[in-house]
C-alpha cells in the first residue's frame, strides 16, 4: 500500500484509543490489549478470510476501526462490541492505495489494474467507481476541501519503477 502525506489522514498497522491498543497480527487477526494491564481483551480471529490483514485506521472519534486485507476488502469494526458493521469490496482487483478525507466521510481506493473507488462511510455504500488507464494508481490527492485532485499511475508498459503518469482533475465548465 501506498500511503502518501495529503490533506487526509494517515492508515497504520496499530491504533491506540485511551488504554486500549490495536494491532494487526501475523496469523490474521486483530487484536485489542489494555495498556495499563498489558492483558489482551479482545481478538478477531481470521479478520480478514484467511489473508493478512495490512492496515488499521481508527475513524469518526475512535467509534469504528477501519481494517484493510489481501482479500480487497475494507472492513468496519465497532470499536465497543468488536463486531463487523460493513464491509467494502474492491473484487478481484488488488488494492494499492487508500485515501481517506480529512471529515472521514469518504473512503478512496485505488486499485492495481486502474480503478478508483470511493465508498460513502456514513451510508456504507459505494459513491463513485471508474476506470483510469491501464496501471497501477500509486497515489491520489484529496484538497483541504475532500476533493479528489491528483492521480498518480503506474504506467505498465515501462520496465523502470519510476514511469508514471499524473492527472490533474478540474471540473468541466
Amino acid at each position: 500500500f501506498f500511503f502518501n502525506d495529503t490533506a487526509t489522514t494517515e492508515i497504520y498497522t496499530e491504533q491506540i484509543v485511551g488504554s486500549v491498543r490495536c494491532v494487526q497480527e501475523t496469523d490474521l487477526s486483530i487484536r485489542f490489549w489494555d495498556i495499563e494491564s498489558g492483558q489482551q481483551t479482545h481478538i478477531i480471529e481470521n479478520a480478514h478470510n484467511n489473508d493478512s490483514v495490512v492496515g488499521l485506521k481508527l475513524i469518526q472519534n475512535d467509534k469504528y476501526l477501519l481494517s484493510f486485507g489481501l482479500d480487497n476488502e475494507i472492513k468496519v469494526w465497532n470499536v465497543e462490541n468488536k463486531k463487523l458493521e460493513s464491509s467494502f469490496t474492491v473484487g478481484d482487483q488488488p488494492l494499492t492505495t487508500i485515501r481517506l478525507t480529512s471529515d472521514e466521510k469518504l473512503l478512496i481506493v485505488g486499485t492495481e489494474f486502474g480503478q478508483i473507488i470511493a465508498f460513502d462511510l456514513e451510508s456504507r455504500t459505494q459513491k463513485f467507481k471508474f476506470e483510469t488507464a491501464k496501471g497501477d494508481i500509486r497515489s491520489m490527492a484529496i484538497t483541504s476541501d475532500n476533493k479528489l485532485s491528483l492521480i498518480h499511475i503506474s504506467e505498465p508498459t515501462r520496465q523502470a519503477e519510476i514511469s508514471y503518469a499524473v492527472f490533474c482533475l478540474k471540473k468541466k465548465k
